[in-house]
């Protein structure tokens, strides 16, 4: 699985307010500590979630913990403001349109909450020109995380014909069978190729905008905090 703990002000426009607002928190307002504060956390959504220990750990004093706990709420509503509601498979898709390019197949999970306002974006894995490889735990490990309740899943087909395989359908159903043990819900699973997509649930299909660049994750995916296993770890795929 591959991580990024950066965060994207095209993918989070309100970064910049979060920071600064997190940033006056601090005993002295430091932008630059603030944003090490969110990398090391692994995300703003992470960091608005994160325990008392964990703050600790990551360098905040007793009265920065108290003023962030009291202002949690006030900042969580400043994250969920703005951002879109991801109502439209063409919207999914242009959270990853670089996969019309891509050159090698990925699989992307998107969390969401109950209105599909994203909650994070993680790459799980990135494989060949025709299948990629993920565990259940890679996959649903970012849900869990964030405590969504549900998720996108999207992956590109570099041919260029985003029709889904018998491979996507069959992965799908073994994911979706997952996701009822786990009362998470798979919303939908996307296959991109070229300007176009194509739903692995639904007899749906469209076109987006593309683009050649590359975004960059929320933050890095992780296994749920209380250890919970999050599904057995054996393999599965997809591909064209």
């Amino acid at each position: 699985m591959v991580s990024s703990p950066f965060v994207r002000e095209s993918l989070m426009p309100s970064s910049n307010r979060l920071l600064a607002a997190l940033a006056d928190l601090l005993d002295r307002p430091d932008p630059l500590r603030a944003r090490h504060l969110v990398r090391h956390l692994g995300g703003l959504p992470s960091l608005l979630e994160a325990s008392r220990g964990a703050l600790l750990a990551a360098g905040l004093s007793g009265p920065e913990i108290r003023r962030f706990r009291a202002a949690r709420q006030v900042l969580r509503g400043l994250l969920r403001s703005r951002v879109r509601h991801l109502s439209t498979p063409a919207r999914v898709a242009s959270l990853v349109a670089h996969l019309a390019w891509a050159p090698e197949e990925e699989l992307w999970v998107i969390p969401v909450d109950k209105a599909l306002r994203r909650l994070d974006l993680v790459l799980v894995a990135k494989g060949s020109a025709a299948s990629c490889a993920a565990t259940p735990g890679e996959i649903l490990g970012p849900v869990l995380r964030t405590r969504a309740n549900g998720f996108f899943l999207v992956h590109n087909h570099p041919s260029g014909d985003p029709s889904p395989s018998e491979l996507d359908r069959g992965f799908t159903r073994r994911l979706a069978a997952a996701c009822q043990l786990l009362s998470v819900r798979l919303e939908d699973h996307l296959v991109i190729g070229g300007d176009r997509w194509a739903s692995v649930l639904r007899a749906k299909a469209g076109r987006f905008v593309p683009s050649r660049h590359t975004p960059h994750e929320v933050g890095p995916p992780e296994e749920a905090k209380d250890g919970t296993p999050l599904a057995t770890d054996e393999d599965v795929s997809v591909g064209t």
